[in-house]
């Protein structure tokens, strides 16, 4: 969508409220036209169901919310609904500038958990979602 385009998307609304109403209660005002395109893209998906596992590395010591392992990692687990289609059965995220070292001893950690615990590969989808 070019940039032109969602300028004539967001004139063609009477005002906040109407683009609110008519897009799902998001404000599109002041976003770049990629978000705009994305949004509206995401916005014919279906909510399908993940297990999402989460490794902090270099958790600062006495943390109270994420609390480090003995490496200063912490490795979170759970249930969440994206917008995606075609979903691989794995998908990894990897921010830019992770170092080999932490994506690897994150992945290490992750597999271990799911090998010493199968189940937490269903307890979570199984459970209750307001989504």
């Amino acid at each position: 969508m070019s940039e032109k385009d969602c300028d004539e998307l967001l004139s063609g609304l009477e005002s906040q409220h109407d683009i609110m109403v008519k897009k799902g209660h998001i404000d599109f005002k002041g976003m770049s036209a990629a978000k705009i395109d994305k949004l509206l893209h995401y916005s014919e998906r279906s909510l399908t169901e993940f297990n999402q596992f989460d490794v902090f590395t270099e958790v600062e010591p006495g943390d109270p919310i994420v609390k480090p392992d003995k490496d200063g990692d912490s490795v979170f687990g759970g249930s969440t609904k994206e917008l995606m289609t075609g979903a691989p059965t794995v998908r990894v995220l990897i921010l830019p500038g992770a170092s080999p070292e932490a994506i690897k001893g994150a992945l290490k950690k992750i597999t271990s958990w799911i090998e010493k615990e199968p189940r937490i590969l269903t307890q979570y989808i199984n459970d209750t979602d307001p989504f």
